[in-house]
């Protein structure tokens, strides 16, 4: 599907309330929020032409860029031009009036992977449009720039910007490139933003409410959920770049969660601190190399397969004294997770009561032990 095709039905289903369509639409492999069409038009552009606010901010959510120009102008400017604006500009962030450098100096900064500058322009209000065909004197986008160089951390940086790659020959060589490990990683960054995308919208359409207001409102805590795990999964890949060492470990697990964004926060964030403990254990000896590859895997399938609580639960009888029982605890945790996650709430509240308590008696302890040995280095 060509771009001002899917432009063109967007904003059809847009003018309809028609979401499942929408949803189909999106969940086009060669289909993005900020994909833009003929004159720039963007799906963002549409919910303003129609006057759709609860859309508009729902785009907003799945990563739509606030101040992409077309044929018109900004957002705000298609605002302006409505008959009743009020609900509209509401929801648009308002945009810095002096930008904080020019245009050149900000993609002098991509082709020199200068990650750190780009976060503080962008922190102070520097406006970045991928689909803004005058940026720079410059052959390529500022992301197409930063992907042929490999800068995880600035691509990061520009698809939260809403930044998506729209040249077909960028992306055969971006799949011809693909064994290089830098560019693997801004694949699957890149899949994922697509994932976070659809799943966004799929609970949007599974929410109850008559208007669009209404399931907005109705799924505000999902689509919440989906995005801080998106920002762990993002977090624990830019970690795998920025360390070699036990990266794979975390890469597999981050694969494997990048799949269900839908699935708790407290489940997701202790599958990571359970690889963390795992990696720490084995440095120190008491785990076993084959024991900590078995652990994962176990995870893994945890992961796939929340209905085998039960099964992993089993695994604690293994490791009761490894990390003075906080394996153990983080196991039961996963395992009553993956309960609730299967509607066995009854089970799984009672197995996540027992880990929370015992995992803060451990931290307890080891607060205990630290302020002891500080106290004993003192003396001496």
């Amino acid at each position: 599907m060509g771009p001002t095709q899917f432009i063109h039905e967007l904003s059809e289903r847009i003018t309809q309330d028609d979401y499942e369509e929408i949803l189909k639409l999106v969940k086009n492999p060669e289909t993005d929020i900020n994909q833009a069409g003929r004159n720039q038009w963007t799906p963002l552009h549409c919910t303003i032409l129609h006057n759709k606010p609860a859309l508009l901010e729902l785009f907003l959510l799945m990563g739509a860029n606030p101040y992409g120009k077309n044929a018109i102008g900004t957002p705000k400017k298609h605002a302006e031009l409505l008959d009743n604006p009020d609900e509209i500009l509401k929801r648009l962030p308002k945009q810095t009036t002096t930008p904080p450098c020019d245009k050149d100096t900000f993609m002098e900064a991509i082709k020199n992977g200068n990650a750190d500058f780009i976060k503080e322009m962008l922190s102070k209000g520097f406006v970045y449009d991928d689909n803004d065909v005058s940026f720079g004197n410059f052959e390529f986008t500022g992301l197409g720039i930063a992907v042929q160089t490999g800068s995880f951390e600035v691509v990061e940086l520009l698809v939260r910007q809403g930044s998506m790659i729209q040249d077909a020959a960028l992306q055969d060589w971006l799949k011809k490139q693909g064994d290089r490990a830098d560019l693997k990683q801004i694949n699957q960054l890149l899949q994922l933003e697509k994932q976070k995308q659809i799943q966004i919208m799929e609970v949007f359409c599974a929410a109850k409410g008559e208007s669009a207001e209404e399931k907005l409102d109705a799924c505000r805590k999902e689509i919440d959920n989906i995005k801080l795990n998106f920002d762990d999964i993002v977090n624990g890949m830019k970690q795998s770049v920025l360390s070699e060492e036990n990266g794979l470990w975390h890469q597999r697990i981050n694969d494997k969660l990048a799949a269900h964004l839908d699935y708790p926060h407290e489940f997701t964030q202790a599958c990571r601190n359970m690889v963390a403990l795992i990696v720490t254990s084995q440095k120190s000896g008491e785990l076993l190399p084959v024991e900590s590859f078995n652990l994962i895997c176990k995870t893994e399938r945890l992961i796939d397969n929340p209905k085998e609580y039960k099964e992993f639960l089993g695994a604690a009888k293994n490791c009761q004294m490894v990390a003075g029982g906080k394996l153990s605890a983080y196991i039961a945790l996963l395992a009553g997770w993956a309960a609730k996650i299967v509607s066995a709430g009854h089970w799984g509240e009672a197995r996540i009561k027992y880990a929370n308590e015992k995992l803060a008696r451990l931290e307890i302890i080891e607060e205990y032990a630290q302020i002891n040995e500080k106290r004993s280095t003192q003396r001496i």
